[in-house]
């Protein structure tokens, strides 16, 4: 598996199939909004979301930008993972 990011948009790909998606957008020059998470149905529940998420928390964390979550998923995520809340939007 690999992540292969477009501009809004985090895909985790297995071979050359998306598995899953992680939508964002920018709110402004150091904020973004994560808008929506996606797995497909065939690979829920291993974890893929959170790889997802992850895989934000490193982009935000190389360009020095700060996250607002918005869809129900990545709300939740950093609800239960408080050691990721330093990368939130103030």
């Amino acid at each position: 598996m690999e992540f292969k990011k477009e501009r809004n948009k985090i895909l985790l790909m297995n071979e050359n199939i998306s598995i899953g998606e992680i939508d964002f957008s920018y709110l402004d020059e150091k904020n973004i909004s994560i808008d929506h998470t996606y797995v497909n149905s065939n690979y829920r529940g291993q974890g893929i979301a959170s790889k997802l998420i992850l895989e934000v928390i490193k982009f935000v964390k190389e360009n020095s930008l700060r996250i607002k979550p918005t869809c129900s998923y990545a709300v939740s995520f950093f609800q239960k993972h408080n050691e990721y809340k330093i990368f939130l939007m103030d």
